[in-house]
């Protein structure tokens, strides 16, 4: 099993089990705005600290997060929701398609200088 990682800075994307590929998303992404992957059967994908949704577009998604005794199959037409804190990990049970959306970071607060 090949795991990916996925924070709200840069998403990972493992071409070869010995190696990984990384892309940045952009720096103040919409929050409405959705990022399509294709997560192939028996990888997985890690988002720590994150909050936001995953919608199965295809095949099935396997999902756990911390502090949930449940574990979730998203089918394709549902999606799972989580929140800040929740770290989560998404596993293809079939190749499948997902589109993941994300909640903006919060802006940093106005600091006056002295």
């Amino acid at each position: 099993m090949t795991a990916h990682s996925i924070g709200l800075g840069s998403w990972f994307v493992g071409s070869k089990p010995d190696g990984f590929a990384r892309d940045r998303l952009p720096p103040q992404h919409d929050a409405d705005a959705a990022v399509e992957l294709i997560l192939p059967y028996r990888n997985s994908i890690a988002l720590p600290d994150a909050s936001g949704s995953i919608r199965c577009l295809s095949g099935a998604l396997w999902v756990t997060r911390t502090n949930d005794s449940e574990d979730h199959i998203v089918e394709p037409g549902t999606s799972f929701r989580f929140e800040e804190g929740d770290h989560v990990v998404v596993q293809g049970i079939k190749p499948s398609k997902l589109s993941l959306s994300l909640a903006p970071e919060p802006p940093l607060p106005f600091v006056p200088c002295a």
